[in-house]
């Protein structure tokens, strides 16, 4: 007697590993603190489950007329493959890696990275708007509330020169942080113009509110002699 179990089981076993397709996480590019941030799961017919480096977080019902369990954040169930993941207020602790997994333990993850925007101002130890060719100039660059979990680069454009920043900075930033610095110029004409603070976070330019704006302007009565 042929025994046709062992191909009905196998059959079967294809049929499930099919529909439960393993799930694709999508995390925001750069989210900010204390504002909003949303993951999007896709794959699996059963089950979604987040975690983050804390634990679990969330499960998500993907079944018509399932529920979703959750912590402090908000879970739904967008479509019959796909649930979302609503973090209403992030905050540091939400930084780093999220997985999410379907009922067959299939799991991806994204990572998820928080940026504080800081405000800046930039002074002078002289007046700026009539500066000469070969003098020198001090700047002092106050910036409140500077913070990013990934890498991040801190430069200084004063007309189209860039000054590089990092040598300013703490090794590592942990919350929210504020620093101040003086830098010298030895001012040439392609100083002249704009000084602005230029912040990279995780390799994209955020823009960065300033409480003053200071331009290096070139002295009119700036001359040239001649024999």
């Amino acid at each position: 007697m042929t025994n046709t179990k062992p191909y009905g089981f196998a059959v079967l076993i294809l049929l499930v590993e099919s529909l439960c397709v393993s799930p694709g996480l999508i995390c925001p590019e750069i989210s900010y603190l204390a504002g909003p941030a949303q993951l999007i799961c896709t794959g699996g017919t059963l089950v979604h489950t987040y975690y983050n480096t804390g634990g679990k977080v969330a499960t998500c019902g993907l079944t018509l007329n399932s529920s979703c369990d959750s912590t402090d954040m908000s879970a739904y169930r967008l479509s019959s493959n796909q649930t979302a993941l609503n973090i209403t207020s992030v905050r540091i602790s939400d930084a780093g890696t999220w997985v999410c997994k379907n009922a067959r333990n299939s799991n991806t993850s994204c990572h998820l990275t928080i940026a504080n925007i800081p405000t800046y101002s930039i002074t002078s130890d002289r007046a700026t708007d009539a500066v000469d060719v070969y003098g020198r100039v001090s700047l002092t660059v106050d910036i409140r509330g500077f913070y990013c979990s990934a890498a991040h680069n801190l430069t200084l454009q004063v007309g189209s020169v860039t000054l590089p920043l990092n040598m300013y900075l703490p090794e590592t930033v942990t919350e929210p942080t504020n620093i101040n610095f003086t830098i010298s110029i030895n001012v040439t004409e392609s100083h002249f113009g704009d000084a602005e603070l230029i912040f990279l976070c995780n390799g994209q330019q955020l823009n960065v509110s300033h409480r003053s704006v200071t331009q290096l302007q070139q002295s009119t009565s700036t001359t040239v002699s001649a024999e």
